[in-house]
């Protein structure tokens, strides 16, 4: 009598196939998520030298850590480490995959001061690679503000919006930069135009962000 493959014993290509299909699946539940996970990990421990491979289990772990931190509400923040290293094996394998530095990047922003350097490394990386992002040179230019290198911040949101004018972040950035370099005209310009924008498109958060940093240029 045949016996059932269970998902230990799948072959390569067929686990391969049902952890992607998993990965991209809409409302995957929790079960499903892990079995995906432990998919590629098997997949992984049979092929290590698969980039593409290595590159999907990656955004797979960036997934569950921003789902963690969303659940978090804040209150702490989702092993890190992991993800970090997912993507820097990932990395070491093709130094030209923008998206990996994105998301790196992204965590290494999550970290704080601590996590700066790193973030603004792999995001100048980033821009290098994918010149028609917008995010990402947003990214760069929110890293640099706080380290305090304003004027190359502002390089950054400048490119941002030539990308996406209408994008209420972008619009929130530049505007809080002008603010802190003190040209008080550009940065109400683009506060009242996010506040505009984020009303009328039930943004509350960013409206309320917007209308706190207008209220300040009015002080």
């Amino acid at each position: 009598m045949h016996k059932p493959e269970t998902n230990d014993e799948l072959p390569f290509e067929k686990a391969l196939s049902l952890a992607n299909s998993l990965s991209v699946a809409a409302n995957r539940n929790q079960q499903q998520t892990e079995l995906a996970r432990k998919l590629y990990r098997q997949c992984l421990a049979a092929r290590p030298e698969n980039f593409e491979l290595r590159a999907n289990y990656a955004l797979l772990e960036m997934e569950i850590y921003e789902q963690e931190k969303k659940s978090s509400r804040g209150t702490c923040l989702p092993d890190h480490q992991q993800v970090i290293d997912c993507f820097e094996k990932a990395l070491l394998q093709n130094c030209n995959w923008w998206q990996g530095h994105y998301n790196i990047a992204n965590i290494y922003m999550d970290l704080g001061p601590e996590g700066e350097g790193k973030a603004i490394f792999h995001l100048q990386r980033a821009a290098n690679l994918q010149d028609s992002d917008g995010d990402v040179f947003n990214n760069l230019s929110i890293v640099l503000m706080n380290t305090g290198r304003l004027q190359e911040s502002l390089e950054y949101a400048k490119m941002a919006i030539r990308l996406d004018k209408d994008n209420l972040n972008f619009q929130l950035n530049i505007a809080e930069l002008y603010s802190q370099i003190g040209d008080v005209k550009r940065a109400l310009f683009f506060s009242k135009k996010c506040a505009h924008q984020s009303s009328t498109s039930n943004s509350t958060r960013t409206s309320i962000q917007a209308l706190k940093l207008l209220a300040s240029l009015y002080e």
